[in-house]
């Protein structure tokens, strides 16, 4: 049997679905699970509950995005955030009965697409590799969207930032602190006003004491890069994250981006330095940096290849 149950109230179940059915490495913990099923601006979320002899046996996590212009998209998208069937419960049709419901209910919801991860907040930015999963879903008509994109990682003991991070010339990369909150968030709408400006704006509501992100800053006090980065302290969960391996504590850097014009001119690399730096003084060691098709750049910090997605979708 499955039933459509409440994703927020279904969170701790399904954290314990999934950690029982995937490899102890994708193991995710209650405050990541219950971050990524709460409310969230423009958004409906769904969660299907799969039972045999009144025993939950796997379930299906789907949001929909019922107000397109909130990140600048077209129309209507949506994803399939998590799927998880329990090993004694696989080859009887449940993965795919939970498939189809979630389905049904992105088309009920007018979304013109289904995608494996990679939702507003994301359980994983697609389908991950090790699962060896993609001949179930490309049986039911997935297929490949974009290249495969990676988490990156790096033990940040010892690390030390260029010199020239830290430059006093103008433009400079700093630590933001709460008065920047405006500055940034002008800055992306004017540079990246889609899903990271709705990211942001979700985040500011959420942190008032507190901004965890560092800048590219002009002479004239304008904001023209950022790189945001979390710890195991911040109000979004590291265990949301696939950290298992890395060095405690833990840390998370990304998003970031510049203005178009400053792009090419090393300012990139600076920000991402300084936010880095920041971590590392915090005493930060298993960083990583997620969801990712720039390998060869993070590879300039000290960051390897440490998961890799496979980015499969469908039309509806």
């Amino acid at each position: 049997m499955i039933t459509l149950v409440d994703a927020q109230a279904a969170a701790p179940e399904m954290a314990q679905l999934w950690n029982a059915a995937v490899p102890a490495d994708l193991a995710i913990g209650l405050r990541g699970a219950e971050y990524n099923t709460c409310p969230a601006p423009g958004v409906a979320k769904a969660c299907f509950l799969a039972q045999v002899d009144g025993a939950p046996v796997g379930f299906a996590f789907a949001t929909a995005l019922l107000e397109p212009e909130l990140v600048r998209v077209p129309s209507r998208m949506g994803w399939l955030d998590a799927l998880a069937v329990l090993p004694h419960a696989r080859n009887a049709g449940v993965g795919g009965a939970l498939l189809a419901q979630a389905q049904g209910w992105l088309r009920e919801h007018a979304c013109i697409n289904m995608t494996l991860g990679g939702g507003l907040r994301p359980f994983m930015a697609g389908l991950p590799a090790q699962l060896g999963a993609d001949a179930f879903f490309e049986k039911r008509g997935f297929v490949p969207r974009r290249e495969n994109v990676w988490d990156v990682s790096r033990d940040l003991a010892g690390f030390v930032a260029p010199a020239k991070t830290f430059d006093s010339t103008f433009p400079r990369a700093r630590i933001a602190t709460p008065h920047d909150a405006d500055a940034i968030l002008d800055f992306l709408r004017r540079s990246f006003p889609g899903r990271w400006r709705y990211e942001f704006e979700n985040y500011l509501q959420a942190n008032h004491d507190v901004l965890e992100c560092a800048i590219i800053e002009t002479s004239a006090g304008v904001v023209e890069g950022f790189c945001r980065f979390n710890t195991e302290r911040s109000t979004q969960p590291m265990d949301r994250l696939f950290h298992a391996g890395l060095p405690h504590p833990w840390g998370h850097v990304g998003p970031l981006g510049v203005s178009e014009s400053l792009r090419g001119t090393g300012l990139g690399a600076r920000v991402v330095n300084c936010a880095l730096a920041h971590l590392a003084a915090q005493g930060i060691r298993g960083c990583i940096i997620d969801w990712t098709h720039l390998l060869a750049f993070y590879a300039g910090f000290g960051f390897a290849p440490f998961r890799e997605y496979v980015m499969l979708g469908k039309d509806l």
